[in-house]
């Protein structure tokens, strides 16, 4: 199957902007935490907080994987603050191939101090709403598998800045 760059497009726009509905979470008694806020004025949760929840995630449905990324040496990989690094793997069980298969990435919070609320959800969303996503769930049915990583930046994430802590960053301005 081909995918091509409209249908990619089409796809991330649709992405962006479905309603997310059911996964609203009522903040914790984090509150102190969870009332700080990005430029785009949202509350944020704590990484861990949204690591452990799509660990759990990954754990209840087959059509999701939650990985740990690796470095050169397969080791986990961890953030100059040492934060693990994970995304999530959308698929459909069902389709076995050993062919090459589509694959979309959506990246979220690559600028920690710009969290949305959207990329953290969108695994969970994706498995809720069904129904809202007939073209989400024919690129799956077709054998294309959609990877998320929810927080890029999660050392910003956590302290609210634009970049890393890493001094030796090759690109800091992002």
């Amino acid at each position: 199957m081909q995918i091509s760059w409209p249908f990619i497009t089409i796809f991330f726009l649709i992405a962006s902007t479905w309603s997310l509905e059911g996964c609203n979470r009522p903040l914790t008694d984090e509150a102190a935490y969870s009332r700080l806020h990005s430029p785009s004025n949202v509350a944020r949760r704590k990484y861990q907080v949204i690591l452990d929840e799509h660990k759990a995630l990954g754990s209840s449905d087959p059509r999701i994987d939650f990985l740990l990324m690796k470095d050169a040496q397969g080791q986990p990989a961890l953030t100059f603050e040492s934060r693990q690094l994970f995304y999530m793997r959308l698929k459909n069980p069902s389709v076995q191939t050993t062919a090459q298969r589509p694959a979309v990435w959506i990246f979220a919070a690559t600028h920690g101090n710009e969290y949305l609320n959207v990329g953290d959800r969108l695994s969970e969303s994706f498995l809720k709403n069904p129904h809202q996503l007939n073209g989400f769930n024919s690129f799956i049915d077709a054998g294309g598998i959609v990877y998320i990583v929810p927080i890029v930046n999660p050392d910003g994430f956590e302290n609210n800045r634009r970049g890393n802590l890493n001094p030796n960053e090759k690109n800091p301005a992002h």
